[in-house]
């Protein structure tokens, strides 16, 4: 005879979590770099990495061209063209001129990641701030309808942008951590040269 009470109120016991479902288009790429990042370092390894990283690349530039879009309604007529191109083109141009060094010196770093991955990387790194971006608009355009002011618009802006830039490079970072990447230092500054 069990003379233990039972407690109602004890909840169930943990279980782990069921294995999320594999990314299977562009709007679970998009939902999983706002929820769960880390869903789209293992499909970046494998088969049909590419498309994953066209698809992200592809989100992301609409995002820009979005963004871009409010930033033009500060100053309106050619601006509500030429602000789309100029962020988008910035955007992207930074990115391409950035990944061959950010390849090398993650290699020299230790990382494991081939170039296609790294190039996913950084597209995740694009989708998720222009994610952020496009999320900042509204708030964006009441400011550019409210004030006249260059200095306070041009402040905000690039608030948004740091806001945006930090969540992109920490996806990023963990990206590069999955594949056991160590620092620059640990690897270059522990050599010792022999003494002549």
């Amino acid at each position: 005879m069990n003379t233990t009470p039972s407690n109602p109120t004890t909840p169930p016991p943990l279980t782990p979590a069921d294995p999320a479902p594999p990314l299977s288009g562009g709007l679970a790429a998009l939902e999983a770099i706002i929820r769960q990042p880390d869903r789209l370092w293992e499909p970046l390894r494998g088969p049909g990495s590419g498309r994953l990283t066209l698809t992200m690349l592809a989100f992301a530039l609409a995002g820009a061209l979005g963004y871009g879009l409010v930033v033009g309604t500060f100053s309106g007529a050619v601006q509500l063209w030429a602000a789309p191109l100029k962020v988008a083109a910035g955007l992207f141009l930074s990115a391409l001129i950035c990944l061959p060094s950010l390849y090398l010196f993650a290699g020299l770093s230790g990382s494991r990641a081939g170039f296609g991955e790294t190039a996913g990387l950084v597209a995740g790194l694009l989708l998720l701030m222009t994610v952020l971006l496009v999320g900042f608009a509204p708030v964006a355009w009441v400011f550019s309808q409210s004030t006249e002011s260059v200095v306070a618009m041009g402040a905000l802006h690039l608030v948004f942008w740091l806001v945006a830039t930090v969540f992109g490079v920490r996806f990023l970072l963990a990206g590069f951590a999955r594949r056991d990447a160590r620092s620059i230092e640990g690897q270059f500054f522990k050599i010792r040269y022999p003494a002549p």
